[in-house]
């Protein structure tokens, strides 16, 4: 992407960064949520992977760590593995 377009991208923020400006983090994140602004997806996605990396940091191996997530998250051992590998292999913790 040029910087024309990342120019023009970081425009179409202004007015949500102005509506934000004086709100609390947690009225910040109802706005958001409310008007659709967040993808819940990528956030599931995004703790599922720092969960495993903190159980990883904590001396678990990685497949037992994956294991506890899923059991966290109630969701299963090969969606963590997804997550965490992506859909192509590639580890993404």
């Amino acid at each position: 992407m040029t910087n024309n377009g990342s120019r023009d991208r970081r425009r179409l923020f202004v007015p949500l960064v102005i509506e934000l400006r004086n709100l609390s983090a947690d009225e910040a994140l109802e706005m958001l949520w409310r008007e659709g602004l967040l993808d819940v997806r990528n956030i599931e996605y995004r703790a599922i992977r720092r969960a495993v990396a903190r159980h990883v940091r904590s001396g678990e191996h990685k497949c037992r760590a994956m294991e506890n997530v899923a059991h966290e998250f109630d969701c299963s051992y090969e969606k963590v593995k997804m997550v965490v590998y992506g859909s192509k292999g590639s580890l993404r913790v």
